[in-house]
Order: C-alpha cells, then sequence, then structure tokens
C-alpha cells in the first residue's frame, strides 16, 4: 500500500531518508557544479552505498535537463541547509508521483514551472528513471498533501530565488 500523504515540511529533518538522500544528492550537484567540478563520483559512490546505483546516472540526467532548460533560478540551498525550499519540495513532490504511478501530468506541471513544457517533457524520462531506481532499491519518497493548484506548492512569485544559497 503506498504512503499516505504528507504535508510538506520545509526542515530536512522531518523528511524520510530516501528525500534526504535525494535532497542531499540534489544539493551536492549544484555545489559541484557551481564550483565547475564533476558531481558524478560523489553521487555515484552515494547512491552505489545506498543500493540505488542507477540512481545517479537519472538524477544526473534530469539536473542537466533542469540547469540547460530552466527559464528562471531554482532555488536549491546549501548542503548543509535546514530548510528545504519550495522548489526542492516541487522536485521530491515529483519523484514521488512519478513512483506512485500517477505523476506523468502533475510531473510534468510540476517541472513547467521552471522550464518550457517540451523541456518539462524531455526531463520527465529521467525523472521517471530516478523514481524507478529508488523504488526498485525500496526507497520511496512520500507524496505531498496538494490543492488544485500545483501540489499543494505555490508557483514562484516575485523576483526568482537565487540558485545556491
Amino acid at each position: 500500500m503506498p504512503a499516505p500523504a504528507i504535508e510538506a515540511s520545509n526542515r530536512f529533518n522531518d523528511l524520510g531518508f530516501a528525500e534526504q538522500l535525494v535532497l542531499w544528492a540534489v544539493r551536492q550537484w549544484a555545489k559541484y557544479r557551481r564550483e565547475d567540478i564533476d558531481p558524478a563520483p560523489l553521487l555515484t559512490e552515494a547512491f552505489t552505498r545506498a543500493r540505488v546505483a542507477p540512481a545517479a546516472p537519472a538524477l544526473d540526467a534530469l539536473l542537466n535537463v533542469i540547469n540547460e532548460t530552466a527559464t528562471r533560478a531554482i532555488d536549491v540551498r546549501c548542503p548543509n541547509c535546514a530548510q528545504v525550499s519550495t522548489d526542492e519540495l516541487r522536485l521530491m513532490g515529483t519523484i514521488a508521483d512519478l513512483q506512485r504511478g500517477n505523476g506523468g501530468n502533475r510531473a510534468i506541471r510540476f517541472l513547467s514551472t521552471w522550464m518550457p513544457a517540451a523541456a518539462a517533457r524531455c526531463a520527465q524520462g529521467p525523472a521517471a528513471s530516478l523514481a524507478a531506481a529508488l523504488a526498485e532499491g525500496g526507497l520511496h519518497l512520500r507524496p505531498r498533501l496538494a490543492p488544485p493548484s500545483l501540489g499543494g506548492l505555490p508557483l514562484p512569485t516575485a523576483a526568482p530565488p537565487s540558485t545556491l544559497h
């Protein structure tokens, strides 16, 4: 039976192991890319230790699509930040929905807040591969409770946040 939906928490310590692993990996990827360092060796080792090695290239592919096609800055926090951004929650919600098999259109809606719809459709494949790799290893992200307007997570307003703080 799938995990029940939860309220979106904005605290890293409130996340489950799978969510913490994914968020840690996303944050490390962003940090390494900003420093012009290849994050693949670190992420490969981390996901291999978690027994979900195929998740590393899937995450890298997903983040590369997002990085290359984003129409606004995406709020990815520093690796040690105790807070979780709305964009980070949105990404985890996308993966959780894809793990449950009901994320196709919703995943595109989530991803379309960052990129054109065509790019979101391109990102959906790597996102689905990531979701499947994690699920096959027994790592399930919990879906977030969602009102009709984009999964309970607000669309960005005003000035875009920094990509990494």
